[in-house]
């Protein structure tokens, strides 16, 4: 791609001297946000091979639909970084990109007219609550097993033929699993697939001292097929800039629980920990950020995943603590902490069971929990929160009025965000939600509330914007982690609890 050459220009040694750091670290995502564009791209190519739709089955279709919605997001997210540095070298990229956006726009509404034509021609039944899933004929390890090994302390013991008994079902590690021969226990067929296991610790006992030394042993493009590359970090805190990159797929990083297992930075205007390669799932973890309340965006987590789930994990932060980019993903049980726009994005994202914390803001600001960024009506994405309690964090608690404090506000004119079946504590504004630019968007976004309880959640005082909604059963049925993820084709090999549906 031309705009790709001309970032890893500016990126040379020689004409990076001169740019502001600012600048730089626009660039810089810039340049990784087109090597992801190209590799979207160049899948929905694959997948669609000469042009025949008809034979995508509906998983394909979703993958497809996916990765066009990650060109769109990638170009805007880069576009975005020229825009804030606000350097004259960022003006003419800037245009460039803003006719590049609109043309991967285009792209994604005719490929999605034709994806959708090809479901009705073919009758393919729509996605449903508790559909089944057929797993692997190869025995698997149940999820709560290697959570319990970390906690009692065996995964120091595991090598390769420990690996190979339990990914062969021979063995059962909780009671008798030997460093070599085998007994007779079974696993079933419900669980998780393992590939290899390693551990990370500080002391110099394990195989790695560093998370990213660990991600760097993972094989290239494992399959779900294939099993997860498991790697447990055991608790510490862990001072590294992690990215899982592209080739690094079904990566299972597991910790020793929130707040015990800690994976910090303080960077600001930059992004910190970050997931690039598909099926990633994380255990027990806390990405921190400590850039602190007056150090502006300051990301915890990027994740760029498709098919990613995180589990019993916390995101703290203040300022766009959480950047859900692109992509599924599913977060279950998780904490998050924040102040403005802490949870945004352009991805198809769905939070169940998670608690929402808004912190204390800086004098004068207010508080905002999400900023949705679909640009398209055609996207697929959004975000969707279920059964999740929103609350304020301890700092703001005992004064939760010291700032008005929102759902949400959209980011670009199509935004869509779902709170359902949720706690809304008396902290939120009666009018639930917020402009971002003015009347952008206010009559285009989607944002809905269904069968939520608690001293916030009431309806009646809410914005009587266009796009605002007071969801029925079969509206709110749309945004269940099933539909709106298609969690059903991949969430249950991941043996993550999760509800399919709506409650009750």
């Amino acid at each position: 791609m031309k705009m790709s050459k001309v970032i890893k220009h500016y990126l040379s040694p020689k004409r990076s001297r001169s740019l502001s750091r600012q600048l730089l670290s626009a660039l810089r995502d810039c340049s990784d946000l087109s090597d992801s564009t190209v590799r979207f791209l160049q899948s929905t190519l694959s997948e669609c091979g000469e042009g025949d739709l008809a034979r995508l089955t509906v998983e394909e279709i979703g993958r497809v639909q996916t990765q066009l919605s990650g060109v769109v997001a990638n170009e805007r997210l880069c576009l975005n970084g020229l825009k804030e540095s606000n350097s004259s070298i960022a003006r003419p990229l800037s245009e460039s990109l803003s006719d590049a956006n609109q043309m991967y726009g285009l792209s994604l509404q005719l490929m999605t007219r034709a994806l959708t034509q090809n479901e009705t021609h073919h009758q393919i039944r729509p996605r449903v609550e508790f559909e089944g899933f057929v797993v692997s004929s190869r025995h698997r390890v149940p999820l709560n097993y290697l959570i319990e090994l970390n906690f009692r302390g065996i995964a120091k013991n595991f090598n390769s033929t420990f690996v190979q008994n339990i990914r062969q079902g021979h063995c059962n590690p909780l009671k008798n699993c030997p460093r070599s021969g085998y007994t007779s226990f079974y696993f079933g067929d419900s669980g998780i697939l393992i590939n290899n296991i390693v551990t990370v610790g500080h002391t110099g006992r394990d195989h790695f001292r560093s998370i990213t030394d660990a991600v760097s042993s993972a094989p290239h493009h494992l399959r779900a097929e294939d099993g997860y590359y498991v790697i447990y970090v055991r608790r510490g805190v862990y001072g590294e800039y992690v990215n899982i990159p592209h080739n690094r797929k079904h990566i299972l990083l597991l910790g020793d629980g929130i707040g015990q297992t800690i994976i910090t930075g303080n960077r600001n205007n930059d992004d910190g920990w970050g997931v690039d390669g598909d099926g990633f799932i994380a255990v027990d973890l806390t990405f921190r950020n400590t850039a602190g309340l007056y150090k502006g965006q300051a990301v915890a987590a990027r994740v760029v995943s498709d098919l990613s789930t995180f589990y019993r994990c916390s995101f703290e932060g203040y300022q766009d603590t959480l950047l859900s980019h692109a992509g599924r993903q599913f977060f279950r049980e998780c904490d998050i902490y924040g102040t403005i726009d802490f949870i945004f994005g352009f991805a198809t994202a769905a939070f169940q069971n998670c608690n929402i914390y808004a912190r204390k803001p800086k004098p004068g600001q207010a508080t905002v929990v999400t900023a949705q960024g679909r640009k398209y009506p055609y996207e697929t994405s959004g975000f969707s929160f279920h059964n999740c309690t929103i609350k304020p964090a301890p700092d703001m608690e005992k004064k939760p009025r010291v700032a008005l404090n929102y759902l949400g506000r959209p980011w670009y004119s199509y935004s869509r965000t779902i709170i359902m079946q949720s706690y809304i504590d008396k902290y939120i504004h009666p009018k639930g939600w917020t402009p971002f630019r003015g009347n952008d968007g206010l009559n285009t976004l989607y944002y809905g509330e269904y069968d939520n309880r608690g001293p916030g959640s009431g309806t009646r005082r809410r914005v009587n914007w266009k796009g605002y909604h007071v969801l029925d059963y079969q509206q709110a049925q749309q945004f269940t982690v099933y539909n709106l993820t298609t969690g059903n084709t991949w969430l249950p090999q991941t043996d993550i609890p999760h509800v399919g549906g709506l409650l009750g």
